[in-house]
């Protein structure tokens, strides 16, 4: 919504407020004065003028609020403003009102209106207003922290997709340096499987590029792009590297931050498979459970010091993406899950439609 129309809606409430809420006031004052006594044309006169001081004066007050901007200051100065300001404007309310009932000659001595010769009348006003005072600013507090805290939101929001953006930088070089060394070793052993290497190096880079499009894809997306990763490194490992796959196709539709099971499985062949003379074996597994979405990818190896300590740029960006994007409402392990394999686990509380329960990057 632009700020004129910002500006012209916030006007037009204020304005509607004050002709309902000073609409009522006088006219309750009204019918309290037809209570035994005789309605003329110059009372009904005065009782509309009454009408439309109110809306003016208070009006005014409101100018004085904006200009000087006394929603900014501090809550004493906020205080005692309210009270003076009250007094003012119900000496002026007085004043005027009376000169203007003794024209009318509505206002005589022992009638309903005999409180405009003495001032007891200001005292009523006084109240009146200073009631308006503390409505008006009560609801301008209200107002500017609502609009202070989504400015907040929105700043927030912003860091989150700027530190995000970066994560997704580390991943691409990452990715595409292993990929590389990958090839590289084919290229004289192997000049066919080199070819097809490349090949499906291209397929991986097609999707991996639509997908960062996107905060988060379907896991259909995330597991095909780990098939033609695993396929990729199948050439190269031949018979070292065996893998499986275990996937509740219930899991398939919901969405995950792109490339987050494709660097943990990169991570399984880096620090797992390529180490042992043997090779081993992969295993990526998806189950729902209730609200909860378990994935987790087993492989054959050890944990090291590093991995532990979160280090490994593929750990450390799972880290920083789950909290980032879920907050407390993700959970990711690493852990020594037999003697032989280790397992990475990470579990996301999902609605049905597929997507996060709860606001992205929000504590609960």
């Amino acid at each position: 919504m632009s700020k004129f129309k910002i500006y012209w809606l916030n006007n037009s409430l204020f304005f509607l407020a004050q002709i309902f809420g000073w609409g009522i006031y006088a006219l309750i004052n009204f019918l309290f004065y037809r209570i035994g006594n005789d309605v003329t044309n110059e009372v009904t006169y005065f009782y509309i003028l009454w009408f439309l001081m109110s809306v003016i004066i208070s009006g005014l007050n409101r100018i004085v609020i904006k200009r000087y901007a006394i929603t900014q200051i501090s809550l004493l100065k906020q205080t005692i403003y309210m009270f003076v300001s009250a007094f003012i404007q119900s000496l002026i309310f007085f004043f005027i009102l009376r000169e203007i009932g003794l024209l009318l000659n509505v206002i005589l001595e022992n009638n309903v209106h005999a409180a405009f010769l003495d001032f007891s009348g200001v005292a009523n006003f006084f109240v009146i207003f200073l009631v308006w005072n503390l409505a008006y600013l009560g609801i301008e507090y209200v107002f500017n922290y609502k609009k202070a805290e989504i400015t907040e939101l929105k700043l927030d929001a912003a860091n989150k997709e700027v530190e995000l953006n970066i994560l997704k930088s580390q991943l691409n070089p990452h990715f595409l340096f292993n990929a590389l060394n990958s090839i590289r070793a084919l290229i004289d052993e192997n000049p066919m499987k080199s070819r097809e290497a490349i090949t499906k190096l291209s397929n991986i880079l097609r999707n991996i590029l639509a997908a960062q499009k996107n905060r988060e894809i379907t896991f259909d997306e995330e597991i095909g792009i780990v098939k033609d990763y695993l396929s990729l490194e199948k050439i190269r490992y031949e018979e070292r590297l065996d893998f499986n796959f275990d996937i509740d196709e219930k899991t398939l539709r919901f969405q995950i931050p792109p490339l987050m099971v494709q660097t943990l499985v990169e991570n399984c062949i880096k620090h797992g498979i390529a180490k042992l003379p043997k090779g081993g074996k992969i295993n990526i597994y998806s189950r729902l459970s209730g609200p909860l979405f378990f994935i987790s990818i087993t492989n054959t190896g050890k944990i090291s010091t590093s991995d532990i300590v979160g280090n490994g740029i593929g750990i450390k960006n799972t880290l920083d993406r789950l909290e980032l994007l879920y907050g407390n409402n993700a959970h990711f392990s690493l852990v020594q899950n037999t003697p032989d394999t280790v397992k990475a686990e990470i579990i996301i509380k999902m609605e049905e439609d597929g997507k996060t329960d709860f606001k992205k990057g929000e504590k609960q």
